[in-house]
């Protein structure tokens, strides 16, 4: 490094000026730099060693030594760093062969190549037996030869890899700044205050037809690129939500811009032409770029984690076309990149018009502004639903409302005020939308004679904001629109009001008529719910205290089968007349709020000691897997119903190839009494585990994902779960009829977040009852760490929950083996289910031939019968 004058102490500019005479008065700048560059071309192994010899020999040494001596600079520390600095440089410069073992040579080998003369090379003479040193030289000269041809075969190569890279990466580019960028049509311009230019910059948004014959400099990000040639392309510049296209011409020009990754800044000096035709796919379809100078100001990385086209189609579009889905949490993750969307941009922008004309309304009509604290020293509204916070030794709390602050202001005779900030709620809630932390638009205002005149107010805030978002954010609500498809804001001014009477006339003519009556048997309802709450309650706690088999429901401490959920109970099954079927139901809402209570039990208790939910009444052992020990030991064969005793557990890389290759089909495994062939998968993916979601291996690429879990990913689809290799059909397919309408699923799965201390509460319907079944996320594993039965798709939990409630409902995972889709449909819908036998509905057919010989008279009787009765069914063959 070069060190200032200023930076110097005396001492040292003392030295740098003894160094300098002393180079003047020996004459030995200009040898020593002959020498550095002869050294740099050379790059002998020992550089020190070989600069004293070249020193040695330098007609201008005197009788004192006017440099270091050789043995003198082997022992100097600074030389050894220097010397192994060189040999650093020699293997980056591809000459690894060339460097030293030793960092420098020692004394006693410097000071003995020093003494001893280098012996003249003999001359050469033709090769005889007795002239061995002949032969050695034509091998050396020999070997000499084929490492230069080497040499040259890899310098040929190096320069055809170099040509091959240069062509790829495209023309040079020179690294500009606003100094000389002019001096250049194109290249990556730095950026850091050299200088004020004289450009003029335009807005995409402000180019119309009317811009056309005029130069623009605009500053954009490269939304798309495409090469038509080499001499041709077209881009699509972005910024701010308007786009528009441009044309760039030339080999080199071509080849740098289309080169950009995507997203990437560029400054754009272009003429504005008016377009042949509309350009569909920009904001600004009526204009053309034709593309003179560009520079890149930041270049994107080349593979973004995703893309705007992915992140900015509609649900429709992504059904229709098949195209991947970009998930909440890479939105989330990569949050800055998803903002840039058109539709993302649209509604933060109709934000920041919806504030303005908040605050342009009220101040027209003499409102004050005001910004309330947020941190307080008290809860200003009750302490049930603030947050608390340290503060310096001391609490405080995030203010819930600007309330108290707007009374204040009204009682300083302000008259009229109002505020924009941001609003806390401590409050719980069971949707995705939270109500814990967002934006008010408030207003406090006194008034002369009636609250009419506040509500006159607010319909002229409202109606003002509505008809200001139309005229200026026409372009935005269309981009939001492609994205969320929904209808125009209808409304009218003025804006329709209902008295109180004219309200409850419209109650009393369109709705039902609420009177004594209805309001008496009401409460009687509720006063059977609430009795027959308390009785299932204290079933429930004498079960879990006596410590039973744990079949439904169960609690956090007890065994037992705690029917500790609600719901809706089944009170009446009755076949009326005509075959037609009434069904009543009940709301159990004290045994829903236990359970909830016990939920959050948990969750404080893993939140203060970090415990994770293990359901005592469902273990993760095998008597939860398997209905007797024998199952747990033995397999069972499907012919003769006989159970052989298990196989070795496979390792894991046993099973790992049973899995992928393809001949796996093809090993089975006999039973012991019948040989009847099985499949070895079967029987070696059967569960050996237990374990939870953040610890499981995806079924289809066996890895460990960072993505992270989720009850439901977005609205649950029919592809969420798959049928696993012993998993259960009958469910699995009843589960993704379920999926096809979402809202049937989010009332059977009552935790719908991902909880991290372990604990979920599924409703399952069973025997026309209703269970809330407490469970936890410890779920049956193969030897791959796999889900050994129902399979979950992007990382969604709610299949395999909804199976563990069901085993732990039937006492284990074997006893859901066998079923039919009519009980898993009526278990997780609560319905009554009819099975049809459709071949009952055909009309009998005659008993045919048997080899040419027609049947006997009795079976032509039995068969007549037969037919008779089927005809007196009068049955629908339709």
């Amino acid at each position: 490094g070069v060190v200032a004058a200023r930076d110097m102490s005396d001492e040292e500019q003392q030295a740098k000026r003894e160094l300098q005479e002393y180079l003047d008065a020996h004459a030995l700048e200009k040898t020593l730099n002959q020498l550095v560059n002869t050294l740099a071309r050379k790059r002998p192994s020992e550089p020190f060693y070989w600069l004293a010899q070249q020193l040695d020999g330098c007609s201008m040494r005197s009788t004192e030594a006017s440099y270091p001596a050789l043995t003198d600079a082997v022992e100097d520390v600074g030389v050894q760093q220097m010397t192994a600095r060189w040999n650093g440089l020699l293997s980056f410069m591809g000459n690894a062969d060339d460097v030293s073992d030793d960092v420098v040579p020692s004394v006693a080998t410097s000071q003995a190549s020093a003494a001893a003369p280098v012996p003249a090379k003999a001359p050469a003479t033709s090769g005889t037996p007795d002239q061995p040193d002949s032969k050695e030289a034509k091998k050396a000269a020999k070997a000499e030869e084929k490492r230069r041809k080497e040499e040259e075969k890899e310098r040929k190569r190096k320069e055809r890899e170099d040509a091959a890279r240069r062509k790829l990466e495209g023309p040079e580019v020179p690294s500009l700044t606003l100094l000389n960028f002019l001096d250049h049509p194109f290249g990556n311009l730095s950026i850091q205050s050299h200088c004020k230019t004289e450009r003029t910059w335009t807005d995409v948004g402000d180019l119309t037809a009317a811009s056309a014959g005029s130069k623009v400099w605009l500053r954009v990000r490269l939304h798309k690129s495409q090469k038509l040639s080499g001499k041709l392309g077209f881009i699509t510049l972005r910024q701010r939500g308007a786009t528009c296209q441009a044309v760039v011409q030339g080999p080199d020009f071509t080849s740098f811009l289309c080169a950009l990754p995507k997203e990437s800044v560029v400054d754009v000096c272009a003429e504005v032409t008016t377009a042949a035709k509309p350009i569909v796919s920009c904001t600004q379809s009526d204009i053309e770029l034709l593309v003179e100078r560009a520079y890149c100001i930041s270049r994107a990385a080349t593979r973004l984690p995703l893309q705007l086209d992915d992140a900015g189609r509609s649900e429709a579009e992504l059904r229709s076309l098949k195209l991947p889905r970009v998930e909440q949490n890479t939105r989330l993750d990569n949050r800055v990149i998803d903002l840039r969307t058109a539709s993302s941009q649209g509604i933060l922008r109709m934000q920041s018009q919806t504030c303005a004309l908040f605050r342009e309304v009220l101040l027209a009509r003499g409102f004050t502004e005001i910004h309330s604290p947020k941190m307080i020293a008290t809860a200003s509204e009750g302490g049930a639903d603030v947050f608390k916070l340290g503060y310096f030794g001391g609490a405080a709390y995030l203010a819930q409302s600007p309330q108290l602050y707007k009374q204040m202001a009204l009682m300083a005779d302000l008259g009229r005020v109002f505020e924009i900030g941001p609003v806390f709620r401590s409050e719980k809630s069971f949707t995705h939308r939270h109500m814990t932390e967002f934006v008010g638009l408030d207003l406090e205002m006194t008034f002369n004679e009636s609250y009419h005149e506040v509500l006159s107010l607010l319909e002229e805030v409202f109606i003002s904001i509505f008809e200001g978002l139309n005229a200026r954010c026409k372009r935005e609500i269309e981009a939001v629109r492609a994205q969320y498809p929904f209808e125009d804001l209808r409304f009218s001014r003025p804006a329709l009001r209902l008295s109180y009477v004219e309200a409850l006339k419209l109650l009393r003519e369109h709705g039902p008529a609420i009177g004594a009556e209805q309001l008496a048997a009401l409460e009687e309802e509720q006063a059977a719910a609430a009795a027959k709450a308390q009785a299932a309650a204290q079933a429930a706690a004498q079960a879990s205290g006596a410590g039973g088999g744990g079949n439904a429901g169960g609690g956090v401490g007890g065994g037992g089968n705690g029917d500790a959920g609600g719901g809706a109970i089944a009170d009446s099954v009755d076949g009326a007349e005509g075959g037609s079927t009434v069904v009543s139901f009940e709301r159990l809402d004290e045994i829903e709020r236990v359970a909830e209570e016990t939920v959050a039990s948990i969750n404080a208790l893993y939140k203060s000691d970090g415990i994770t939910f293990v359901d005592p009444s469902f273990p993760p052992t095998e008597r939860s897997l398997y209905l007797s020990t024998e199952s747990a030991h033995s397999w069972r064969c499907r012919a003769c119903g006989y159970r052989s005793p298990l196989p070795p557990t496979p390792t894991e890389e046993q099973l790992f190839n049973l899995m992928t290759q393809r001949s796996s089909s093809e090993k089975t495994i006999s039973c012991a009494k019948c040989r009847t062939a099985h499949s070895m998968l079967e029987v070696a993916l059967r569960p050996s585990g237990w374990k939870r979601p953040r610890d499981l291996r995806d079924d289809v690429t066996f890895q460990f994902s960072s993505v992270p879990w989720v009850v439901f990913r977005d609205e649950p689809r029919p592809d969420d779960i798959r049928q696993g290799h012993v998993g259960n059909c009958w469910l699995v397919c009843a589960l993704s009829c379920l999926a096809e309408q979402p809202t049937n699923l989010r009332r059977i799965v009552l935790t719908r977040e991902f909880n991290h201390a372990g604990a979920y509460q599924i409703r399952l319907c069973l025997a026309g009852e209703w269970h809330t079944v407490l469970i936890d996320d410890v779920l049956p594993t193969n030897q791959l760490s796999c889900l050994a039965y129902l399979k979950a798709a992007r990382r969604s939990l709610w299949g395999p929950l909804i199976e563990k409630a069901a085993a732990k409902l039937h006492g284990s995972y074997e006893a859901l083996n066998g079923g039919t889709f009519a009980e898993a449909f009526s278990m997780l819908t609560g319905y009554p289910v009819q099975r049809i036998r459709i071949h009952l509905y055909r009309e009998p057919q005659p008993p045919a031939s048997v080899n040419g010989v027609a049947v006997d008279e009795a079976a032509a009787e039995v068969f007549a019968r037969r037919l008779e009765a089927w005809r007196e069914e009068k049955r629908d063959t339709d």
